[in-house]
């Protein structure tokens, strides 16, 4: 005997097989747009007008002087860009966004991508105020420095734009977003005891000031890499200290994105 066919029930939802979305540029606007709606942008392009009107004047025009300040310039930009970014991840905006299943390491990704894009934009206007600042529309009868061609201008961009993915990563990796208190105290540690290399007299304690003489400097290549960008042509040992900063630079980044995962952090 049959029976009737009860009503159908509801389909049940598809169970989650794990799998998350790849919505990294959706993330990346999410984050752009939350930058460009603070107030960081315009402090950005106050710092870079304050640095032109103290240190670049016509009579100091040269290719150490303005690439050894815009090194430094974007350098600082890119650290406070960071910083300001990651700190702003903590808010209950964009807890939001994760709602749905979501990889904590790419939210981080697309944050790490626009810090330093904005460190790029800065560097690009920074440099094309100088090309305006110094060209004959605006010093008439003054002769152009041989330097100040595209080439130089490309090919001494290189360290400065390494250097500011390097000061990104260090800034994310400093943030509470990112590392525990504990991690930020021993990479304080390493950091003061590298710099500390350089002059091992300054270490505390004199018992271990000959096992700190015997460091090999690693925070060198930062330096280095900026006669890269301030010498023409530059020399191997520039070169090399722009590739040691660029795998710095990387590892940086690749250790923000690895504690990101260690700090899953899902709202469903």
């Amino acid at each position: 005997m049959e029976t009737a066919s009860s009503p159908s029930a509801p389909a049940l939802p598809s169970l989650r097989t794990g799998r998350r979305p790849f919505v990294f540029g959706k993330l990346f606007r999410f984050v752009l747009r939350d930058f460009l709606r603070s107030p960081w942008p315009l402090i950005d392009l106050l710092m870079l007008v304050g640095v032109h009107a103290l240190f670049f004047k016509y009579d100091n025009s040269s290719q150490s002087h303005f690439f050894g300040i815009e090194y430094a310039t974007i350098a600082l930009l890119a650290a406070i860009n960071a910083a300001a970014i990651f700190s702003r991840a903590h808010r209950a905006e964009t807890y939001a966004i994760l709602a749905r299943p979501v990889p904590r390491a790419s939210l981080t990704g697309a944050m790490l991508l626009v810090a330093w894009l904005s460190a790029v934009v800065a560097h690009i206007v920074s440099t094309l105020a100088d090309i305006v600042h110094f060209s004959p529309l605006l010093n008439s009868g003054a002769t152009v420095p041989a330097w100040r061609n595209p080439t130089t201008y490309l090919i001494s961009s290189v360290p400065v734009l390494v250097m500011a993915l390097a000061m990104v990563g260090f800034a994310a990796l400093l943030s509470s977003y990112v590392s525990t208190p504990e991690q930020r105290l021993g990479i304080f540690a390493v950091v003061a005891l590298f710099v500390m290399a350089f002059d091992p007299r300054n270490f505390p304690f004199e018992a271990i000031q000959p096992l700190i003489q015997k460091l090999p400097p690693l925070l060198a290549p930062a330096a280095g890499a900026l006669k890269y960008a301030t010498t023409n042509p530059p020399d191997p040992v520039a070169a090399f200290s722009l590739t040691m900063l660029s795998g710095y630079a990387l590892a940086l980044i690749v250790t923000v994105l690895w504690l990101s995962t260690q700090r899953e952090l899902i709202l469903d």
